[in-house]
């Protein structure tokens, strides 16, 4: 489902504990979980972003914010891109599976995701890009 104003909290905390995981977390930027939520309220009802989440009850267990963006490189296909992903097994499927479906509807011919992994590197972080034709 859409993400709403009222889910950004929980988001915003998982969103940074995940960047913490990685190495990330060992670069010279400013990073907290108000920054996370000021960025997520700031994409929330934007034109070319979607913010999926996953709910138990009440509390958000997968996320995933995507935005729709033009390949650098000709011919310039509309691609739907994830900038944001927390939450393991079904449900994070769920919210990326939601977002490939919201950038299709918006014109998109392929999707784009970063899998990031576990590291605690100052000097490097290790992300594997998975494409798919919509």
């Amino acid at each position: 489902m859409k993400a709403a104003a009222h889910h950004i909290p929980q988001i915003a905390r998982q969103w940074y504990a995940s960047k913490q995981e990685t190495a990330f977390a060992q670069l010279d930027v400013e990073w907290s979980v108000p920054l996370c939520a000021t960025h997520l309220h700031q994409v929330l009802d934007a034109d070319n972003t979607y913010l999926a989440v996953e709910l138990q009850g009440s509390k958000v267990v997968a996320a995933c914010g995507a935005t729709l963006v033009h390949l650098l490189t000709p011919p310039h296909m509309l691609t739907v891109t994830e900038w944001m992903w927390v939450g393991t097994g079904k449900g994070a499927a769920k919210v990326w599976k939601e977002c490939r479906e919201w950038g299709k509807s918006k014109g998109a011919t392929l999707a784009h995701c970063a899998i990031g992994t576990v590291g605690y590197s100052k000097r490097k972080f290790t992300e594997q890009s998975q494409w798919r034709v919509l």
